[in-house]
């Protein structure tokens, strides 16, 4: 049986890794001029908008630079 603290923490770390990827996409995108939106974001990324929408901070972020 897989040790639950294992499964939690490497949940964190794609928790992470996604919200690294997700910031990078929106420096990308603002420095190619391109639209920032919540499926501009989640594509250049590779996540799910809907992982972009229920971080706060992300979806903040997003909603500053939308155009």
């Amino acid at each position: 049986m897989a040790d639950p603290t294992k499964i939690i923490t490497s949940s964190k770390e794609k928790s992470q890794d996604k919200c690294l990827a997700a910031e990078r996409a929106i420096n990308d995108l603002l420095s190619n001029n391109n639209k920032i939106t919540f499926y501009s974001v989640a594509k250049q990324a590779g996540t799910a908008t809907q992982f972009l929408y229920k971080n706060k901070e992300l979806r903040e972020m997003i909603m500053k630079y939308r155009n």
